[in-house]
């Protein structure tokens, strides 16, 4: 009954209600947009924070992104959604936001909530922009929102891989080696080459500057988010929808296990490094949005009585005890964990089960797909199922007058 309720209770705290996100041209920022639109009809706007483009105004670039098959349903039952839809026109990277000083007072009269998720997501990403965009672009994102008057809730999406170096990963703040601000203040006054000399000192235990900068936003959100209705959503390795908004699985890009599966589907990945029997920790994007919403709601219910308690006992005289904690933002780990777990090996093989049923159009070879946990064995079948086929095509493609791949 109390989930019931509090389902129904999420379209009503939304209704006129403005929402500032970011990440809204990325894969789960689309199912945020779709998500918020349909099921919450009553929300009057949602103000989308994205990169300048050349040669291309704002409307032109929403008709592109809500062609999309995902946004059918929304186009039947709603005919006027995008109406609803603003362009901000802006950089992660930049001062500000690079918003302009219109835009900035817009976001700070009118912004209800906050949904923070742009970033960099490319693990080999240089230490200077994953930095500039994952770091200290955050901290540019709370500050907007410090400026916001009616900011019922900030929800900042991070994932469940930024304190790797922790086992377990519990819902709570770790420590980070340096402080965010330290961080990037580094980033900005050395150059780059010098950057990336560093860059291995920097990181340490953490395997790549992805998870690091994450861990240094998280950092940035307990030292300087006090005050603010903040929370933090940690989901691990999100993958294409499970149930909706359209009867198939959803999915916009070719990263990770998805990456994977459609490599092995044409016969170009054969193999990989993988301990076949650990854990892949996979999560529906769809659920992912929906906890992202509900997370938003949650908040701002919370930080609402959290402040009345607060008035209340100012009004008495009385200090409140956990006042402290309040000014803490939760975190909420989005996993699957020991509760539903699924393993690599079981993953490919539901892959195989029913991607062979289904053979690609591109397909180059037949499919043939292993997951080697010993890196001597690796580099022996590296040489036999991946170079050699590889040159012995590449031949081929120049004796019959073409390019070699």
């Amino acid at each position: 009954m109390e989930e019931n309720q509090a389902e129904s209770q999420i379209p009503k705290s939304f209704a006129g209600a403005n929402i500032l996100l970011t990440g809204g041209t990325g894969f789960l920022g689309k199912l945020l947009i779709e998500k918020l639109l349909r099921c919450c009809p009553d929300l009057n706007k949602i103000y989308l924070l994205v990169r300048k483009k050349k040669n291309m105004d704002p409307q032109t670039r929403l008709k592109e992104q809500f062609d999309d098959v995902l946004y059918e349903t929304l186009h039947k039952d709603q005919p006027d959604f995008i109406k609803k839809v603003e362009i901000l026109e802006g950089e992660m990277d930049s001062e500000n936001l690079g918003l302009t000083d219109q835009d900035w007072r817009t976001v700070s009269d009118e912004v209800n909530f906050i949904l923070h998720g742009a970033a960099t997501v490319r693990f080999d990403e240089t230490l200077s922009k994953a930095v500039r965009i994952n770091t200290r672009g955050t901290k540019e994102m709370l500050t907007l929102a410090r400026c916001c008057k009616y900011l019922k809730a900030f929800v900042y999406i991070s994932t469940a891989y930024c304190n790797l170096p922790q086992q377990p990963i519990e819902e709570k703040f770790y420590d980070f080696p340096l402080t965010s601000d330290l961080l990037i203040d580094v980033v900005v006054r050395l150059d780059s080459k010098t950057v990336d000399d560093i860059t291995p000192g920097l990181i340490g235990v953490y395997p790549n500057t992805y998870c690091f900068t994450k861990a240094a936003a998280e950092n940035h959100h307990l030292k300087h988010s006090q005050g603010l209705p903040v929370a933090i959503l940690r989901p691990s390795v999100v993958i294409s929808t499970a149930r909706g908004p359209i009867p198939l699985a959803w999915i916009d890009n070719n990263y990770g296990p998805t990456g994977i599966s459609v490599g092995a589907s044409v016969g170009i990945i054969r193999l990989i490094k993988c301990n076949p029997y650990a854990v892949a920790d996979l999560v529906p994007a769809d659920y992912v949005a929906n906890a992202c919403i509900a997370i938003a709601w949650k908040t701002a219910r919370y930080h609402n009585k959290t402040s009345e308690r607060k008035l209340g006992d100012h009004s008495e005289g009385l200090q409140d005890e956990d006042t402290k904690d309040d000014q803490i933002p939760r975190i909420y780990n989005y996993v699957s964990g020991d509760q539903n777990p699924i393993t690599w090996h079981t993953f490919m093989q539901y892959a195989y089960t029913h991607g062979i049923k289904m053979v690609p159009s591109k397909a180059m070879w037949c499919y043939m797909f292993f997951l080697i946990n010993n890196a001597h064995l690796l580099k022996t079948l590296n040489i036999l199922l991946h170079w050699i086929p590889a040159y012995v095509c590449d031949g081929v493609a120049v004796m019959i007058g073409k390019k070699p791949m």
